[in-house]
């Protein structure tokens, strides 16, 4: 069974404006460089090589790319009410060159994934593998600001508040 990390990068891959189609090395959607549930990396052991172009120079720089990773969950508020219920926060990073077009790639890529992900902005709760039915909430962003690990490209992201709960949802 996928675990909500994975439900929500498949969600994110899945859409034709985000995602697109494999052509060659790259994607067609905002995210050409692909949706991982890992960091990227250059080179070696678990590299993503599909999140880089190799420039004439033979440097491997950042495509635009989506990361979305798990950042742990606790207790629901009302725990007492509902024992089984949790809070769990998933933070979509976006990676793009910085360049202007690198920025205006991010801010795209960030939209698009608010309009998938938020509760309120599309409508959309998600069963998790445990059973109860969850609940996505945009919580927070950082801002685009240069990367430490990729000197050549800028990075944001956005923090969501999963929110689950075993209910009769008609």
């Amino acid at each position: 069974m996928a675990t909500n990390q994975k439900i929500i990068r498949d969600r994110l891959a899945n859409d034709s404006i985000l995602g697109g189609t494999l052509a060659g090395t790259s994607w067609t959607g905002l995210a050409r460089g692909g949706i991982y549930d890992k960091k990227i990396k250059r080179e070696g052991a678990g590299s993503t090589p599909n999140a880089f172009d190799q420039t004439q120079a033979g440097v491997l720089v950042v495509k635009p790319c989506i990361v979305v990773l798990d950042r742990g969950d606790g207790p629901h508020p009302q725990r007492d009410q509902i024992p089984a219920a949790y809070v769990q926060s998933i933070y979509v990073y976006f990676y793009a060159s910085a360049t202007s077009s690198g920025r205006d790639a991010i801010a795209a890529m960030r939209n698009r994934t608010y309009e998938l992900l938020d509760e309120q902005a599309s409508g959309w709760i998600f069963a998790s593998e445990g059973g109860p039915m969850v609940f996505c909430y945009y919580a927070e962003r950082l801002g685009v600001r240069d990367d430490e690990v990729f000197p050549e490209a800028v990075i944001d992201y956005q923090r969501y508040r999963l929110t689950s709960r075993y209910a009769n949802i008609a």
